[in-house]
């Protein structure tokens, strides 16, 4: 299948997307901009898993070296804690309390 194939192929109809899966990388098929809907939605869904890697990789990374140190940071239980409690407030907020309906301003 060509790339013009597969650009116009029934997924990418039946998806009704502005995204472009098809080709790689994924493109934004419209100019970029916070009011349109789809693309506020995309953007707060990306930052959410760029927040979920930086938990993990710091995280993970504080809690490797304290085992493998044995130090006795009491306050490693607090940090991820209290970052494991930002990131579920913001995975609510960018699932479940954020309105992305068209009419809706920034």
């Amino acid at each position: 299948m060509s790339i013009a194939e597969a650009h116009d192929s029934p997924l990418r109809v039946a998806i009704n997307s502005p995204i472009n899966l098809i080709t790689m990388p994924p493109r934004w098929s419209r100019i970029p901009d916070r009011n349109d809907a789809d693309y506020r939605r995309l953007d707060d869904r990306m930052t959410f898993a760029t927040h979920v890697a930086a938990f993990g990789c710091i995280n993970s990374g504080l809690w490797f070296f304290h085992t493998l140190n044995h130090t006795d940071w009491a306050w490693l239980i607090w940090v991820t804690g209290i970052s494991g409690t930002a990131l579920l407030l913001h995975g609510v907020y960018v699932f479940a309390i954020a309105n992305y309906s068209p009419n809706n301003n920034v």
